[in-house]
C-alpha cells in the first residue's frame, strides 16, 4: 500500500478549488511545442558556455538564452489567446501576485536612473527585466503542463543536463578544464559551465533530490544510470566547496525524507537511504582520488564548514560588510530600488572601510549575497515580497499537498520537487545566483503549481515493487 502511495497508474484527478491557472485545451502539437521549449529551458541555459572572454561570455550569453526561450514562450501564449479569443486558464491569487510582480517590476526599470539597464540588465550580466519577465512566462507555461509524458521529458532534461554538468566539474577538478580560465588555479573550486563554483554549486542543490528521487523512484535501468549521475552530482558539490550549497542541499535531502516517510512510512526512507548511500560510496571514492591539480587555496569540507561560525574570517566578514551595505541601499531607495542589476553602479557611494579590508579595495559588490534582499535592493521592498508570496504560495501549498494527498498521482516526484525548491531558497539566502539556473527555479515552481491543479494526469511511470 505505501508503494502504490508513491507512484500508481491512476484516473485524471478533478480539480481542486480556484487556482491561479487551470489547463487549456491546446491542440496536441501546441502542448508539444510547450514541452519542447520547457524542456529548452532546462538544458540549454545551464549547458551555454562562451569561449574564455571573461565576464562577459558566461553570464550574458545564459541571459539572453534565457529571453529568447522567454520570448518563444511569450509567442505560445499569444498564440493560446488567440485560438481561443483570450486567455485559455483562469488567473487565481498566484496569478494576479505575477502579474503585480511584472508591473512593479517594469515601473522600476523605468524610473531607476538607467531604465536601459534596468530593461536589459548591466552589460556583462544582462540579468535585467528581460530575464525576470522570462523566468515569469516559463512559471506560467510549466503551470500549464499537466500530462505526465510532458512533465517526464522536462525532467529529462533538466536530469540530463545536471548530470553533463556534474561530470564536467569533476574533469576539472582533475585539471581537464576546458573554459582557459584561471579560476581553478587561483582557488581551487570546480564551476563547470557556470564561471562561478556559488552557481554552480546552486544549481546542484537544485538538481540534486530529482536525481535522488530517479535514483529511487524509476525503471532499474534507468534507475542505476541516475545513482551514477547522483553520485557524480554529489561529488561535484563537494569539489565547489561552497558552504550554502552545501547545508541548502543537505536540508533538501532531509526534507525529501521527512516528506517520503509521511507519504509512504519507514520501508520507502530506507528505500531511498539505499539509492543516497550507493551514490554516496561512489562519490566518495571519487573525492578520494589523487589530483596533480594545484591551487592557490586549499579547500576540505571540515576546514570549510569550520569557517561558518567565524565572523572573522574573510568569507564572512565580507559578506556582513555587503549585507550591511545592501541594506543601507533599502533604507534609501525602499520602494523600487536603485533598478534592476544596478547595485554595482552606485556601489561607489556606499563603499565601506570593513568591506574594503575583507574584499580589497579594488572590488565592488553588484549583488546582495542573497537573493531576496538583492531584489529588494534593485526592485524595492514591495518587489522582494511579492516574490517571496509567490514562493511561499507555490512550495507551501505543494508541501501540504504532499502531506494530506498521499494517493496524488507521482506524489513522489513532487516530494522531491518540493525538496529541490526548498534546497535552492535555503542556499540563495546567503548566495547569488545566474539567470541560467533562477529560470531553471522558475521552472521547477512552475511544476509544481500544475501539480497542485490535480497534474499529472495519464501513466506515471512505472509501478513500485
Amino acid at each position: 500500500m505505501a508503494a502504490r502511495q508513491l507512484g500508481v497508474e491512476v484516473e485524471p484527478m478533478a480539480q481542486a478549488g480556484p487556482l491561479p491557472l487551470t489547463n487549456p485545451e491546446a491542440t496536441r502539437w501546441g502542448a508539444s511545442v510547450r514541452t519542447i521549449l520547457l524542456a529548452l529551458v532546462a538544458c540549454l541555459p545551464p549547458l551555454t558556455v562562451w569561449p574564455p572572454d571573461g565576464f562577459d561570455g558566461y553570464f550574458a550569453l545564459k541571459a539572453y538564452v534565457v529571453i529568447a526561450l522567454g520570448l518563444l514562450l511569450a509567442a505560445w501564449w499569444a498564440a493560446a489567446v488567440r485560438r481561443f479569443g483570450g486567455l485559455p486558464c483562469r488567473v487565481g491569487l498566484l496569478g494576479w501576485l505575477c502579474l503585480a510582480l511584472a508591473v512593479w517590476l517594469t515601473l522600476g526599470s523605468v524610473l531607476s536612473a538607467s531604465p536601459e539597464t534596468g530593461v536589459w540588465g548591466f552589460p556583462g550580466r544582462d540579468d535585467g527585466l528581460l530575464v525576470w519577465l522570462s523566468g515569469l512566462v516559463i512559471m506560467a507555461s510549466a503551470a500549464q503542463t499537466r500530462g505526465w509524458r510532458d512533465q517526464r521529458v522536462i525532467y529529462g532534461a533538466i536530469l540530463a543536463a545536471g548530470c553533463v554538468l556534474s561530470i564536467y566539474g569533476i574533469l576539472q577538478h582533475f585539471g581537464l578544464d576546458l573554459s582557459g580560465l584561471a579560476i581553478l588555479r587561483q582557488t581551487g573550486r570546480v564551476f563547470s559551465s557556470f564561471r562561478n563554483p556559488i552557481f554552480f554549486g546552486g544549481y546542484l542543490a537544485l538538481i540534486i533530490p530529482l536525481l535522488l528521487c530517479a535514483a529511487t523512484y524509476t525503471r532499474r535501468g534507468v534507475r542505476w544510470a541516475a545513482i551514477v549521475g547522483l553520485a557524480t552530482a554529489l561529488a561535484a558539490l563537494y569539489f565547489t566547496f561552497t558552504r550554502a550549497a552545501w547545508l541548502g542541499t543537505a536540508g533538501g535531502s532531509v526534507l525529501f525524507l521527512v516528506l517520503v516517510w509521511r507519504v509512504g512510512g519507514g520501508r520507502q526512507v530506507i528505500r531511498l537511504l539505499g539509492g543516497l548511500l550507493s551514490a554516496g560510496v561512489i562519490a566518495a571514492c571519487i573525492a578520494a582520488l589523487p589530483t596533480a591539480s594545484v591551487s592557490e587555496q586549499q579547500h576540505d569540507v571540515q576546514t570549510d564548514l569550520s569557517t561558518l561560525t567565524a565572523v572573522s574570517n574573510s568569507r564572512n566578514d565580507g559578506r556582513l560588510a555587503i549585507w550591511e551595505i545592501s541594506l543601507r541601499m533599502i533604507s534609501d531607495h525602499p520602494l523600487v530600488g536603485v533598478g534592476l542589476d544596478q547595485m554595482g553602479s552606485v556601489f561607489e557611494d556606499y563603499r565601506t572601510e570593513r568591506f574594503n579590508a575583507a574584499e580589497g579595495t579594488e572590488r565592488i559588490a553588484d549583488r546582495a549575497h542573497s537573493d531576496p534582499m538583492h531584489l529588494a535592493v534593485v526592485a524595492g521592498v514591495p518587489a522582494a515580497v511579492l516574490y517571496l508570496l509567490i514562493v511561499v504560495l507555490v512550495v507551501g501549498g505543494s508541501l501540504l499537498r504532499c502531506v494530506r494527498r498521499t494517493d496524488a498521482p507521482g506524489v513522489a516526484w513532487h516530494c522531491a520537487a518540493v525538496a529541490a525548491a526548498c534546497a535552492y531558497m535555503a542556499q540563495s539566502l546567503v548566495s547569488i545566483t545566474v539567470p541560467g539556473v533562477h529560470s531553471l527555479f522558475f521552472l521547477v515552481l512552475g511544476g509544481l503549481v500544475a501539480w497542485q491543479k490535480g497534474g499529472p494526469v495519464g501513466r506515471i511511470g512505472p509501478r513500485l515493487q
